[in-house]
């Protein structure tokens, strides 16, 4: 959360003026896209061999952008591009210097980055500031990113278009059409649009880039070429229709009789419609609702190492509806996964000129209780969500100043009914935004105020704030900020588990590269503290103080190592605690059929089940194997150790298997097994409590393009404690799917 202290701000205004520069005057590059005739029809097949490829311009001034920048590439690269009324066409040859095997696998989509890869960058507001990312390996397999200026990025956002790769002599050549209705664009901006063309060479970690890329230069997006002659028309009338259809059945075990039994039919828990409706309003804004959505996931969240947790646990958002858009949401103000199980669903979002939307709203009947563990929150404790309904509401507006700089507005607001009454209200409001010093450094700031309560009793009011400075060029970076929130503030939309504290921190880096064997070299530090009691009737106390440096290196063969090493001192249920921890991570990925890392750390902790200072030990590590083009096995585990040999300990221990067949660029078969086994040892080694559960997922899936798709799984529970044996828990069958209908 985010807002400006005086003091640092000037101080950032001094600093900011002291190091800012002028821009120079870039070179441009400029690409006019050629138009395929009124007669002629582009086959999207790997093959340019219509007429049309010929007319194209030719893009093969390609140079090295990471990891260092400017190298000569391993091969020689060259693109072209076409467009009509409805599409952007683009076409690549990716050839290698010597004699190599491509990497690239037949994979579920989005799982490409250990490939050899091409990709289109396109800025169609010629702002710099919203970015569509389209990657695809040799094969033609499609990933996807809208990302923003502002660091955002949303890589589970979905686009239709079509690729098609082929391995070649010597390389491979990749064939792209983007609709134009798959983007957002202002339709009253007749300017050129921002382009960039990537290639990333897999056996070395390698990209290039056309334009090439200076990070002395201020962001990436910034630095992106002008392609001419695009005029998108008319696709349709705007309008996608989704029908959903989710199919359940299964086994319980029974309280009663403790047997398996089947679940009885009925609606929704048996068969589940739904229906997802997308209004296209004009090509830059969109209006999205959603009834009975299906918020089912398809693969379940990983389990996360949740033994000796103070703070609640963050989970990724998963579910489609809240994919579209989500880079224009503040992040801090909506936690998407507190609504649980929503009724309907509403969003609104998008630009227009210097303007950025995002407005959701939904009904939600099974809604979460508050994140926040240490404080109460009334009206969202356990008790108060327990069958009711929440009217979940956010709303907020961006504006665009300048070339970097921002301001934005965003209100929350929860309604709680309870037995068909309201029974509690959350509201907050949020200001924040950017303030770009120079090309390379900027205030990031933010204030906000919150009301939460029940209804008829007095509201808890809070207050929230953050600013930080920042300034990052190409092997250098530092900053320094603030943040803090009173007891009172509660963000029941978003994810904020301790109010009531303030802390200040400063962060740097450097790097340094190499000529030789190794490449390069680099070390960081930060130093963060903080008060507890913001806001509480007393004066705040130190409540803690960390200083952490760490160094990494890379070494030949792409094995790159960490090393980081940790001061402490933290006030907890009024003991003062002091300690370090020291861990290391070494990964490597010059081979192309298997590739992994390993990592641990052993340090002291704080046991924040007694209050207690304690050791940690944990070990953890993963492995990716390919091979035949189709098989994909990923092998993950970690080993967390609470305890000291002589006092009670607390083991936990977490493994995932999983398994990907992909049979065709459409059809995909995957299989995941992961166990969580937590046991509580004596003093001695002598068992007092396990608890342990595997879980067994089976998929098979056919996504046609994105939208359309058809799961059928199966799952298995099994679980047991100290002494039992395994048992089923629970055993589940399903069927989902999906049509996108475009008019």
């Amino acid at each position: 959360m985010r807002t400006p202290g005086p003091l640092i701000a000037a101080i950032v205004l001094l600093v900011g003026g002291a190091w800012g520069r002028a821009a120079a005057d870039d070179e441009t590059y400029d690409v006019t896209a050629a138009r395929v005739g009124p007669d002629e029809a582009i086959v999207v097949d790997g093959v340019p061999d219509e007429e049309a490829w010929g007319r194209a311009p030719v893009i093969d001034s390609f140079t090295g952008s990471r990891p260092t920048e400017g190298f000569e590439p391993r091969g020689e690269t060259r693109a072209r591009i076409l467009t009509d009324d409805t599409h952007l066409y683009v076409f690549f040859e990716a050839r290698f210097d010597e004699r190599t095997r491509v990497r690239a696998y037949f994979s579920e989509r989005e799982d490409i980055n250990a490939d050899d890869q091409v990709a289109i960058n396109i800025d169609p507001f010629g702002d710099g500031r919203r970015v569509y990312m389209f990657w695809m390996n040799a094969l033609g397999v499609q990933q996807d990113i809208l990302a923003t200026l502002g660091g955002a990025y949303n890589p589970a956002w979905d686009a239709i278009f079509k690729s098609r790769g082929r391995t070649v002599d010597g390389g491979y050549d990749v064939e792209i059409a983007i609709p134009f209705r798959s983007l957002r664009f202002d339709q009253g901006y007749d300017g050129p649009w921002g382009i960039q063309l990537k290639r990333k060479f897999s056996a070395h970690e390698e990209y290039v880039a056309w334009p090439p890329v200076h990070r002395d230069d201020g962001p990436e997006f910034l630095q992106y070429g002008k392609l001419h002659g695009l005029t998108p028309g008319s696709s349709g009338i705007g309008l996608e229709l989704q029908p959903t259809v989710t199919v359940r059945t299964g086994q319980d075990r029974d309280e009663e009789t403790d047997e398996l039994v089947w679940r009885k039919p009925g609606f929704p828990d048996t068969v589940d419609p739904g229906l997802g409706i997308k209004w296209q309003v004009t090509p830059s804004l969109t209006l999205d609702a959603a009834v009975n959505p299906d918020f089912s996931q398809v693969e379940a969240d990983p389990n996360q190492v949740d033994n000796n947790r103070r703070f609640a646990l963050y989970l990724p958002e998963r579910r489609p509806f809240f994919l579209e858009g989500r880079e224009l949401f503040n992040g801090y103000m909506l936690y998407s996964r507190s609504i649980v199980d929503p009724i309907y669903g509403l969003k609104f979002s998008g630009k227009q000129g210097p303007v950025s939307v995002a407005v959701l709203h939904a009904l939600d009947e099974a809604p979460s209780a508050s994140v926040v563990g240490e404080h109460d929150t009334p009206g969202f404790m356990e008790e108060d969500v327990d069958g009711a309904l929440a009217f979940v509401s956010h709303a907020e507006a961006r504006f665009d100043l300048g070339q970097r700089s921002n301001i934005a507005v965003s209100f929350a607001d929860k309604e709680l009914l309870r037995d068909g009454r309201h029974h509690a209200q959350f509201h907050a409001l949020n200001v924040d935004g950017r303030y770009a010093l120079d090309e390379n450094s900027q205030i990031d700031a933010a204030v906000a105020y919150s009301t939460t309560g029940r209804v008829g009793e007095e509201l808890m009011h809070g207050a929230a704030w953050f600013s930080e400075y920042g300034r990052g060029v190409r092997l250098s970076g530092f900053g320094f900020g603030q943040a803090g929130s009173t007891e009172g503030m509660r963000v029941e939309n978003g994810f904020i588990t301790r109010p009531g504290i303030q802390e200040f921190w400063s962060w740097g880096h450097h790097k340094i590269e190499l000529p030789g064997a190794v490449e390069w070299v680099q070390a960081g530090a930060n130093i963060n503290a903080g008060l507890e009691g913001v806001g509480s009737g007393s004066d705040p106390a130190p409540s803690w103080a960390n200083a952490t440096a760490w160094a990494g290196v890379r070494l030949p063969g792409l094995t790159d190592v960490r090393v980081t090493a940790r001061h402490w001192d933290s006030l907890f249920e009024g003991k003062d605690f002091q300690g370090g921890t020291v861990s290391f991570n070494v990964s490597n990925r010059a081979l192309e059929w298997i590739q992994g890392n390993v990592s641990a750390g052993f340090g002291d902790v704080i046991h924040f089940d007694d209050a207690s200072q304690t050791i940690l030990r944990r070990v953890g590590g993963n492995l990716a194997i390919r091979g035949l083009r189709r098989l994909h096995l990923d092998v993950s585990t970690s080993l967390n150790v609470v305890g000291r040999d002589d006092e009670e300990i607390d083991r936990l221990w977490i493994w995932r298997a999983k398994t990907t067949v992909g049979i065709t660029r459409a059809l995909s078969v995957r299989v995941i097994v992961q166990g969580r086994d937590q046991t509580i040892l004596a003093p001695g080694g002598a068992v007092l409590e396990r608890d342990d559960s595997i879980d067994l997922s089976a998929l098979v899936t056919l996504v046609p393009s994105p939208g359309t798709a058809v799961h059928v799984g199966f799952g298995e529970r099994w679980t047991w404690a100290h002494g039992d044996t395994p048992r089923t828990e629970r055993r589940d069958l399903f069927l989902k799917a999906s049509l996108l209908i475009r008019l």
